[in-house]
């Protein structure tokens, strides 16, 4: 069972946070519909799951394989893993043959003097280990995560193989790693801390979202614009209303420069001359060399007023818009320019 005193005292840690790091809340028991199939034995649950709740996203909260989340939950499977709002799941149940959770090893592989403290530390500890916990009562993977906020329960696992997801074989009075040498040509932009799916795989700087912060607030700290962070942080959504706490958010990467504040009688319009950083509906000219992000109360008449376009000018541009403007997106740029068309703006 995964409802050893180590998981669920990691579990009752985590109680407090949940509603920041995803849209469900954790409970011993189930509050909202479950599998008619669910495992008997469950002892740990997810509840109010909401819409933009993933199946990735409660796996790594809860350091579980999809093959535990399925199998607790048969309902789900494997190839389309998808989550009922408001539904309960079952997040620690009985043991899974056939994954890394029923396999921890314990045995001891020798004793490491660190710190002056000796200690036994157990099989396969990363060899690049740079830096040691001594693993006391009241310890969990979680709480020892907690404690330094410098690595991933995935990077932790990575460098203590016998324990396993779940926290598995941590056993008091052993030495575990928590930091280890970076593999020299591996890339310098991987986050230090958990961080939501999808985020652009060149990043080059972080932000740890703590305290108050919030979107408009980091957005405001690193002057960029909404379709900036969205294009950087998909999984926040369009507008940005699944933030998770405790985690790193991209405030950077190439190609996504902080906006400049345009200069002018348009104060509330972002143009640029270069190739568009934000997303853009389809269809746009690869030439096109002037760009319109789509916000507030903007509209096509409105945008096509600002840049003197005629309606099949700006269709031409903007094929994806409809030929009557019906179908604009908002938060992404249009194209209100090229060498062909060109506009007073």
């Amino acid at each position: 069972m995964l409802s050893s005193k180590l998981f669920i005292h990691s579990l009752l840690l985590r109680v407090a946070s949940a509603a920041a790091q995803g849209g469900w809340t954790n409970g011993p028991s189930a509050t909202g519909t479950k599998d008619p199939n669910v495992a008997v034995g469950c002892d740990y649950w997810v509840n109010d799951v909401q819409s933009t709740d993933t199946c990735e996203a409660v796996e790594e909260f809860f350091s579980i394989t999809q093959d535990q989340l399925v199998s607790w939950n048969p309902s789900l499977q494997p190839d389309y893993c998808v989550l009922v709002p408001k539904w309960s799941y079952c997040v620690s149940g009985p043991a899974v043959t056939g994954t890394s959770a029923s396999s921890a090893a314990n045995t001891p592989a020798g004793t490491l003097s660190y710190s002056g403290t000796s200690a036994p530390t157990q099989s396969g500890i990363a060899k690049s280990c740079t830096k040691y916990h001594l693993v006391q009562n009241g310890d969990s993977c979680n709480s020892i995560q907690d404690q330094y906020m410098t690595f991933t329960l995935s990077q932790f696992y990575s460098w203590n193989p016998a324990i396993s997801h779940g926290c598995k074989g941590l056993k008091n009075g052993d030495f575990v790693c928590i930091a280890a040498k970076t593999p020299s040509g591996s890339a310098s932009s991987t986050s230090a801390f958990p961080t939501q799916t999808g985020v652009v795989g060149n990043c080059n700087k972080w932000h740890f979202v703590s305290g108050s912060d919030d979107c408009d607030s980091i957005r405001d700290e690193y002057n960029l614009t909404p379709a900036q962070f969205y294009h950087l942080n998909p999984a926040t959504g369009p507008k940005c209303t699944n933030l998770w706490r405790k985690t790193n958010v991209c405030v950077g990467a190439p190609g996504t420069t902080p906006s400049a504040t345009t200069t002018g009688t348009t104060t509330a319009s972002t143009t640029s001359s270069s190739p568009s950083a934000f997303p853009t509906q389809t269809g746009v000219p690869s030439d096109c060399n002037k760009w319109h992000f789509v916000t507030g109360n903007d509209d096509c008449n409105s945008i096509r007023s600002e840049y003197n376009l005629t309606p099949a000018q700006f269709y031409q541009l903007n094929p994806a818009t409809g030929s009557k403007c019906t179908n604009l997106w908002r938060e992404t740029n249009v194209c209100v320019g090229s060498p062909d068309i060109t506009s007073s703006a």
